[in-house]
């Protein structure tokens, strides 16, 4: 994609012909030459030439030593009235201005393909935008995925990393139960801040009917009284999450949490 410049437009030196153009001075004080409006070396951008009652429009590379404008691809031209893409045989008289061309502007209007976009490439280094197939990667990076983890309740206190989510996830909902009893939770975690872990539980032991909210935990198993083994979110990581686990008193049972994560 060529480059575009403020109100450049310049007389030519000499007569170019049908080759490079060694460019003149300004065209008037009300107009700026490719040096001055900030047109750097090997910088390729869309021209318009006009000599006579003729035209050219195409792409040129600007040279700042010598002052030189190569014709590299023409657009399109008129010669003597007829329409095409050759170049004009440049007298003197031609003038040459840094001009917007059809192909440098996304029109709304312009029919395309589905799944089409005007974007920057869809892998490799960084490039000018074209219209191209849309790819995954251009879409919301919006993925989910359901899974399963275990915890015995008469584990110790400590951190617990767990892979196999496939991304970083941004936020998770958790769904636990001691199997064959009441005790459960559910419960979310959006970031290791307090504040961002949170679960409903059951409160009552093997006695179902009785609930409390953990406000700092996104899983949360009381087992009877005091006995409680209590999980928040440590992070997020490159494939899954860590859990800070907190085992208090002496509970029993193990847990399985069924969860959802996004990301």
């Amino acid at each position: 994609m060529a480059l575009l410049f403020n109100r450049v437009k310049m007389t030519v030196s000499g007569t170019p012909g049908t080759g490079t153009i060694t460019l003149g001075a300004a065209f008037s004080n009300a107009f700026l030459t490719f040096a001055e409006a900030g047109v750097a070396n090997t910088n390729v951008v869309s021209y318009v030439i006009e000599d006579g009652t003729d035209f050219e429009i195409g792409i040129g590379t600007y040279t700042s030593a010598g002052t030189t404008l190569s014709r590299d691809t023409v657009t399109v031209s008129k010669i003597g009235g007829t329409a095409g893409t050759t170049k004009l045989t440049l007298t003197s008289a031609a003038v040459v201005r840094i001009d917007a061309r059809k192909e440098d502007l996304l029109s709304i209007s312009e029919t395309q393909t589905a799944n089409r976009i005007y974007a920057g490439p869809s892998s490799g280094g960084a490039a000018a935008p074209t219209f191209r197939t849309q790819v995954l990667l251009d879409l919301p990076a919006t993925r989910f995925k359901a899974t399963s983890i275990s915890r015995d309740t008469a584990a110790a206190s400590g951190n617990v990393a767990y892979t196999g989510i496939g991304f970083l996830p941004k936020a998770i909902l958790f769904f636990a139960n001691v199997n064959g009893t009441a005790r459960s939770s559910w419960g979310y975690t959006t970031s290791s801040a307090a504040g961002d872990n949170s679960c409903i539980f059951d409160d009552n032991g093997d006695s179902a009917g009785t609930y409390a909210v953990a406000a700092n935990n996104c899983m949360y198993i009381e087992t009877g009284g005091a006995n409680t083994q209590k999980a928040a979110l440590a992070s997020f990581d490159s494939d899954g999450f860590t859990l800070t686990w907190t085992k208090v008193g002496s509970p029993t049972g193990t847990i399985t949490g069924m969860l959802l994560a996004f990301g």
